[in-house]
């Protein structure tokens, strides 16, 4: 065939022009063709064993008697892949369903391909179950999978017939979704174009069936949504509604003038054609074809320019704006309500648009006017100096800014930086001091010392915060009691009471006040709840001594004598218990640094070559002659790449170090956004306490 073929291309001009044809010449050009195609024939197959053979995974010599026992559990990888996935594989592949069907029944054969132990589905159901099934010459078992009847088969390739039979033809019978090729039947005629849809085929009424189709008929609405931006992208929702035969209908130009298709995402076969034309496979039922397409420029005016019949005169057109680019209003069109319409989208203002009646896009100003506030983000690292007096804080607050604005403190800043680029801490007249912050993101950085009493708010900043942590480093011998302005505090001493040490503590003060009076009572109560969380402290030997104190006054006999000795052994116990730790807090009373068995971390602070023990010195005041500004806390001159915006010879803040040291740390967690004055406090314990 090949050889014929190539001949009549080649062979049959010469011919005409020649008017003569040699019969050695052509015998020998047939071998000579016939030759080369066997020879591609043997290189096509020799390749395609190759492909087949590389696809194998290759498995080392010692593990393959090890293949059959790892496949076991897994006859699915002996199935081919499918065309659209290889990830997934399909072990039933039907190449033919043929139906014969007259008023009382009919008759079906199927060709199937089986590659591993499966269900292989048959024509018919509960209404029509199938009968006298036979693989080849062989009778089959039929079972029941809910309604549909399914034969279960090994690996091999089968040829399936079997009967079907109704009193009256039914409008329908359920046929296998994998059904391959159709050859459907009805009364000896052949049907050209099956009606299938939800896996079943629809036959009508009678022999007839064919002529009592409904008349072919396309309903369809347009729906379009235009997102404003750079560049502008325009989604287009095409809905049919299919009534009558199978067929292909060209609805008309899918994208308007000045846009160009980069998507299409159709239910049915579709395509898009030279003039820009959309080409559709239609069947019956409701259907949705949706185009993504992008502007060519920046178009302002759109219409509807309906081109073929089938197409509407009227379309639904929503616009998304982007107020961040530019304000604009729609002008033209009418209005139009989208919750009384089927649009795809609902959250956009939409308007009808025809060819006459035109949508306008009129644009006021670029940019948008009310941007939103700014969304910070802010971190604060917390440590009290060793004496107690103050505070150093280093503040991170990272966020987009949407316009340029000032950032101020409700405290003396020492050292500000944005993006890593110091910055000249100003006063302006009698306001809080702070810094200009430009449009854009940014990362601000302020390290700062203040006394304990100006740790009043939980900003500390003249801007609402949208998330707020604090991490509070104590030096030794401080705790953290409790906090007032703080959602969550999870490591501090009220917070590590629970439901059961607070049983524990009113027991142990209940017995003590029967058993040894109030004034003892009390003290036994003051004691125990204030060494209770502390670690180490002898906490249940005195509950224990308690109720051994209390069966001794009742037990008599063996049981006293047994009581009274195992009361003197815990007293004992007990004695040395509170010694111990009575020794240890003492010492740690006197050498706080003490209390934990590793060393502190010290190190350099970024200011300069200070100990993290050592408290930081408080900043000074200085003003710039013949400046404007007053000028906060220390200055010295820069050495290296001064700030963009300030003179390279201006000076800038250095403020104090940072310490490096760790001690012990306290988390502070806020759940939510944080006000600018949102109170706060917090209740230390200095080492003498604890």
């Amino acid at each position: 065939m090949v050889a014929r073929r190539i001949g009549a291309f080649d062979i049959e001009p010469e011919m005409k022009e020649s008017g003569a044809f040699c019969k050695g010449w052509c015998m020998n050009e047939r071998r000579r063709w016939t030759i080369s195609t066997i020879a591609i024939a043997l290189l096509a197959g020799a390749l395609t064993q190759s492909v087949a053979k590389a696809a194998e995974p290759s498995v080392p010599a010692v593990l393959e008697p090890w293949r059959g026992w790892v496949l076991e559990n897994h006859p699915e990888l002996k199935c081919p892949p499918r065309f659209d996935n290889g990830a997934l594989r399909s072990c039933v592949w039907m190449s033919t369903l043929s139906l014969d069907l007259t008023k009382t029944g009919g008759r079906f054969s199927i060709g199937v391909d089986v590659f591993a132990d499966s269900d292989v589905a048959l024509p018919g159901g509960a209404d029509q179950w199938p009968d006298d099934v036979r693989i080849g010459n062989a009778a089959a078992i039929v079972t029941r999978s809910g309604d549909q009847p399914r034969l279960r088969l090994p690996p091999g390739r089968y040829d399936i017939t079997g009967t079907l039979h109704w009193s009256e033809a039914p409008d329908s019978i359920a046929i296998p979704r994998q059904h391959g090729l159709l050859h459907l039947t009805v009364d000896g005629a052949a049907v050209a174009q099956p009606l299938i849809k939800d896996e079943r085929l629809w036959l009508g009424k009678g022999p007839a069936a064919a002529a009592d189709l409904p008349n072919d008929s396309l309903t369809v609405r347009v729906y379009r949504k235009l997102d404003d931006g750079v560049p502008m992208m325009l989604d287009t929702f095409v809905v049919l509604s299919v009534a009558g035969s199978h067929r292909i209908v060209t609805l008309g130009r899918a994208m308007p003038d000045g846009f160009e298709p980069v998507a299409i995402d159709s239910q049915l076969p579709a395509r898009l054609d030279t003039n820009g034309h959309l080409k559709v496979q239609v069947e019956p039922g409701e259907w949705q074809i949706q185009l993504t397409g992008r502007a060519l420029g920046m178009p302002t005016t759109f219409h509807a320019a309906p081109e073929t019949d089938n197409w509407p005169a009227e379309e639904i057109w929503g616009f998304n704006a982007d107020r961040a680019l530019r304000v604009v209003n729609v002008e033209g069109a009418t209005p139009i309500d989208l919750s009384q319409t089927n649009a795809p989208f609902k959250d956009v203002p939409a308007y009808v648009v025809t060819a006459t009646n035109e949508m306008q896009l009129v644009e006021q100003f670029r940019g948008d006017p009310n941007p939103s506030p700014t969304d910070f983000s802010l971190a604060r690292s917390i440590w009290l100096s060793f004496d107690g007096a103050s505070y150093t804080v280093r503040d991170t607050l990272e966020g987009a800014i949407a316009r340029p604005t000032r950032l101020s403190a409700r405290f003396i800043p020492g050292r500000m930086t944005v993006d890593e680029t110091p910055q000249l801490i100003t006063r302006l007249g009698d306001a809080q001091p702070g810094i200009e912050l430009p449009s854009g993101t940014h990362r601000i950085v302020a390290t700062s010392e203040l006394p304990r009493a100006g740790l009043d708010t939980a900003v500390g900043w003249d801007t609402d915060v949208a998330r707020l942590s604090a991490e509070l480093h104590l030096p030794p011998g401080w705790r953290l009691l409790w906090t007032h302005g703080v959602d969550r505090a999870p490591t501090s001493w009220i917070a590590s009471w629970t439901l059961w040490d607070i049983f524990l503590v009113v027991i142990s003060v209940v017995l003590a006040l029967r058993l040894l009076g109030r004034a003892a009572a009390a003290v036994f109560g003051v004691t125990l709840v204030l060494v209770f969380q502390e670690p180490e402290a002898p906490t249940f030997v005195w509950i224990v001594l308690l109720l051994l104190l209390a069966v001794l006054r009742l037990g008599r006999g063996r049981l006293g004598q047994f009581t009274r000795l195992s009361y003197f052994v815990v007293l004992v116990l007990t004695v040395l218990a509170v010694l111990s730790f009575a020794i240890e807090n003492f010492r740690m009373a006197l050498y706080p640094q003490l209390e934990n068995h590793y060393e502190a971390q010290t190190g350099q602070s970024s200011g300069g070559s200070i100990a993290g023990v050592v408290p930081v010195a408080a900043p000074t005041v200085e003003r710039l002659t013949g400046s404007v500004e007053d000028i906060v806390v220390t200055a010295e001159k820069r050495t290296t790449s001064a700030p963009r915006q300030y003179d390279s010879n201006t000076q800038v803040q250095t403020g104090p170090g940072v310490p490096t040291w760790q001690w012990h740390d306290e988390t502070l967690i806020w759940d939510g956004p944080v006000t600018a004055g949102q109170p706060v406090a917090l209740t230390l314990s200095p080492p003498w306490l604890t």
